[in-house]
């Protein structure tokens, strides 16, 4: 089968957009503040990103098995997701050890 009649993986691609969109809210943070946008951080921090992590490992195993294309997507969702949940502990160890500090 040629390179151009496989097709793309749709887990895969769907765990990176959501990946994406859960990564959306982190960089925004600092321009906009209020209580509908920390429900939408919320939102993407315990719904999007897990969802995402888990649609990118299936989309990963389905494409290597059926040899389609999506590994790229899959592979760049997975690291996102490493790399936020990693800067979101660092914060809440952060925000933890400065309120211990005020003690």
């Amino acid at each position: 089968m040629t390179d151009q009649n496989r097709k793309i993986n749709k887990m895969a691609l769907a765990g990176f957009i959501l990946v994406l969109l859960s990564v959306t809210p982190l960089v925004f943070f600092r321009y906009f503040v209020g209580e509908w946008f920390t429900w939408a951080l919320l939102f993407s921090l315990v719904v999007l990103s897990p969802v995402g992590l888990v649609l990118s490992v299936i989309g990963l195993v389905h494409s290597i098995k059926n040899k389609e294309k999506g590994k790229f997507f899959a592979i760049t969702a997975i690291v996102i997701n490493f790399l936020e949940t990693a800067f979101i502990i660092f914060l809440f160890l952060g925000a933890l050890f400065v309120g211990m500090s005020k003690i």
